[in-house]
């Protein structure tokens, strides 16, 4: 019986290796966005491939705060 969870264990790892393919992009990462105060614009997928990361919501010429 341990040899056989063992087996499948091994077999689950190999059958389904993590995905190499690049053209697989998160859904909440899948936009274009420009920099602040800057013409260039990125695309979250392409600079950041296989990264976690915390974007951040942040007012730029509020009016609730002195520029």
């Amino acid at each position: 019986m341990i040899l056989r969870s063992i087996f499948l264990a091994v077999f689950a790892v190999v059958a389904h290796p993590a995905s190499a393919d690049n053209s697989y992009c998160a859904v909440n990462l899948d936009f274009t966005k420009r920099y602040l105060a800057s013409e260039e614009s990125v695309r979250l997928c392409d600079v950041y491939p296989d990264t976690v990361l915390l974007v951040v919501n942040t007012a730029s010429y509020c009016g609730f705060t002195s520029q």
